[in-house]
């Protein structure tokens, strides 16, 4: 039987999967997006214990390595080992030949993430759409469903779904462009992914999110972050961003009535940006 504290554990983590909370990795704390409020404080920090001041940092400065990611086919437990010194060139040597997958199925896996962190950096998706896509990509994987020249399709496929499930607005025109994909292809991918059952998870989610009038309109606040995401702004600049658009709801609803939700949204995380000291160029944010 399950215990209290691991339904409850269960419970917040699907709560902060689908974007109702937020987990601040710096502080250890899970926030409410909409109140500000503190859910729970005084967690054990799951990402690094270290500070970067530049890409080789990551790797250079790692104690114990980066938390645990579906973006990489390894899950980020590979160690790094310097490659300086004729000890570090035959360790280095001896990792590398180990390392090489020998699996035709992780060679995909290994080529189908590194389209879709590539996509997803070009599109400027949040960070929970490239780790639910890696989930899939791996169970995709697994059941031997990444055809060589299909993998493009199949991870425009899977972000396509792993988007409409959460909510996130995506331009699906830009996507197709990115990948160089035709509509047909996603269609077909989609279509041949969902007879596998690759998307029986998300389904379930999108039936518990589901409205039962019907599906409703994006908000304003459901594109902050995409746009927050896009110009490379923290946690804190969504949160103060939806607390802005709620209380535009709240106390001067004609602000918002009849206007462009994304441009609300855009106008709300400049704001948050000049409040929070991190500002960004008014046209970075409008082009996000």
């Amino acid at each position: 039987m399950m215990s209290a504290s691991t339904a409850v554990e269960k419970d917040l983590g699907e709560l902060i999967a689908s974007g109702k909370l937020i987990y601040d990795y710096e502080r250890g704390e899970i926030i409410d997006p909409e109140t500000g409020l503190v859910i729970e404080e005084g967690l054990i920090s799951q990402a690094r214990e270290w500070r970067e001041y530049s890409p080789e940092d990551r790797f250079n400065r790692s104690r114990i390595g980066p938390q645990i990611t579906f973006k990489v086919h390894d899950g980020g437990l590979t160690s790094y080992i310097d490659p300086r010194g004729s000890t570090g060139k035959k360790l280095n040597k001896l990792q590398t030949s180990t390392r090489r997958p020998r699996d035709h199925r992780v060679r995909k896996e290994i080529d189908a993430k590194m389209i879709m962190n590539d996509t997803i950096a070009k599109m400027g998706l949040p960070g929970v759409v490239a780790e639910t896509v890696g989930m899939l990509i791996k169970e995709a994987a697994k059941n031997n469903l990444l055809r060589k020249n299909m993998i493009a399709s199949a991870v425009g496929a899977m972000i396509i779904e792993v988007c409409k499930t959460y909510g996130i607005p995506i331009d699906i025109k830009k996507l197709r462009e990115t990948l160089s994909l035709s509509e047909r292809d996603i269609h077909n991918a989609t279509k041949r992914l969902a007879w596998a059952g690759v998307f029986n998870d998300l389904k379930r989610k999108l039936r518990e999110k589901s409205d039962p009038r019907g599906s409703a309109p994006l908000t304003p606040a459901s594109y902050i972050p995409k746009i927050s995401g896009s110009v490379g702004l923290s946690d804190d600049i969504v949160v103060l961003s939806k607390r802005i658009i709620d209380l535009m709801v709240r106390y001067e609803p004609t602000s918002t009535s009849g206007k462009n939700p994304e441009g609300t949204a855009a106008a709300a995380v400049y704001l948050a940006s000049i409040l929070l000291e991190n500002k960004k160029p008014q046209k970075s944010i409008a082009e996000a």
